[in-house]
């Protein structure tokens, strides 16, 4: 019987794979394997080490000085008629 879930999101395992590389996660759990209890053991490690937190400020820090909006603005502007 399977207990795990469903997410209909074809770039779940991209993000996941993702995180995982830029340490702010401990690891990536599989769709097809995703329980409570495996994403309960995920999140006990992810918040009781210290590294997880400190990439995953490092990279909000980083996110933060981004601007997002003037690369799409000047991309759609380029495109423009």
């Amino acid at each position: 019987m399977h207990h795990g879930a469903e997410v209909p999101c074809s770039d779940a395992s991209f993000w996941a794979r993702r995180l995982t590389s830029l340490g702010v996660v401990p690891w990536a759990i599989p769709l097809r394997t995703l329980t409570a209890d495996a994403l309960a053991a995920a999140l006990r490690r992810a918040t009781a080490e210290p590294l997880h937190a400190h990439r995953a400020r490092a990279l909000a820090d980083l996110l933060r000085a981004e601007d997002g909006v003037e690369p799409v603005r000047q991309a759609v502007e380029r495109l423009a008629p």
